[in-house]
């Protein structure tokens, strides 16, 4: 009430004004406010943003919750304003061409904020922590029991394919695993390392959804899961990430 905008407004009023139009106009170089949500792994899952530049958009706050009718695999979104909850929606998907897609459904329906998928496969990974980028001794340790998805657990002799058992490289442990998998999930399972270091093995399912898992479990005999991948937590597996609530503040 104290601004210049609104003593002008109520003077042109004052002095016969009949309608008058307030336009707001975005400087130049106004930021949009924007927060990006991640998953359990710390990877960019989706970007929100204010639906257009200004500091107006630092008062937003945005609630991601689980789902109702697919828990383990949609999620909502409340969008705040203060204390005032302005818009929510129900049952969001972040599978491209479903009806509940998220980008689809806040494109159309909301005028608050933007939303961008990240393009982040839902499929568990795993990516071993030991440097392969020597050989490794498997003479005395040497299998793993792995499980993809809901194929049964598999024990897995990672030096089948090597040369010398004592002197195991990055390449022939890949190849052991693919071979195990390669008729039971008809080629489909996907193995690679990192591409800089060449150093890691990367365990990828070849589904999406709740259905997708790594899971190791203890073999009987030379457990060598330490060894090549660094886990020593057993029974530990990785899953798309939970629909737990987050609480963000949209930022500019």
């Amino acid at each position: 009430k104290d601004s210049d905008l609104a003593y002008a407004v109520y003077h042109f009023f004052l002095n016969g004004g009949k309608k008058c139009y307030v336009v707001r106009v975005n400087h130049k170089k106004a930021d949009t406010a924007s927060v990006m949500l991640q998953n359990d792994n710390k990877k960019n899952t989706l970007k929100l943003e204010a639906a257009s530049p200004g500091t107006w958009g630092n008062r937003l706050k945005v609630s991601i919750l689980i789902g109702t009718v697919d828990p383990d695999r949609e999620f909502s979104i409340k969008v705040w304003k203060k204390k005032e909850m302005m818009e929510n929606f129900q049952d969001l998907s972040m599978v491209d061409g479903e009806d509940n897609y998220v980008e689809k459904v806040i494109k159309r329906a909301s005028n608050y904020i933007k939303v961008k998928d990240q393009g982040l496969s839902d499929r568990a990974l795993y990516r071993g922590t030991v440097d392969l980028s020597t050989p490794i001794n498997l003479q005395n340790v040497k299998n793993i029991n792995l499980q993809i998805d809901d194929f049964d657990p598999f024990k897995i002799d990672c030096s089948a394919k090597a040369v010398n058992p004592g002197a195991v490289n990055r390449s022939e442990i890949i190849d052991a695993i693919n071979e195990k998998f390669s008729n039971l999930a008809g080629g489909d399972v996907a193995f690679a390392v990192d591409e800089e270091s060449k150093q890691y093995i990367e365990l990828r399912s070849p589904t999406t959804g709740v259905e997708s898992q790594i899971v190791f479990t203890p073999p009987d005999t030379a457990d060598a899961t330490e060894d090549i991948f660094g886990v020593v937590e057993y029974s530990w597996q990785v899953i798309p990430a939970p629909g737990s609530e987050i609480i963000a503040e949209v930022r500019g």
